[in-house]
């Protein structure tokens, strides 16, 4: 799955940076699906003017993720207060049959700039 999200943004013109910060926020999102709800989990990535939209659904109404302060020997608990601080938004929606919890990552400044033609100087 990372790596069908990578090649699509990189496809999209999305700079290895920009893919990295949106690999990070997949995977700390999926992991909490994982650990934290049972069933069916689905991830969708797209990307609209340089923004990548990442939304990670689950089957468990019950449970919205939410931020914990770990002490510093925790290995877990860490993951929303991540996204936070690469996404530059998120949040959580119930949907039928579950929720939705979704990311924002702006990668405007990770775009490789449109390929244009050297102007031909003649001398």
């Amino acid at each position: 799955m990372r790596r069908a999200i990578d090649r699509r943004l990189a496809l999209a013109g999305i700079r290895p940076q920009g893919r990295d910060e949106v690999a990070l926020v997949v995977s700390e999102l999926v992991t909490n699906a994982v650990l934290h709800t049972q069933g069916a989990i689905t991830v969708e990535a797209r990307v609209e003017h340089g923004r990548v939209y990442v939304t990670v659904t689950d089957g468990d109404e019950a449970h919205p993720p939410a931020p914990r302060a770990p002490d510093p020997d925790d290995e877990r608990g860490r993951g929303l207060h991540l996204v936070d601080a690469v996404a530059v938004d998120h949040g959580v929606k119930p949907v039928p049959g579950g929720k939705q919890v979704w990311a924002v990552v702006d990668t405007t400044n990770d775009q490789v700039p449109p390929t244009t033609k050297p102007e031909r100087t003649d001398a």
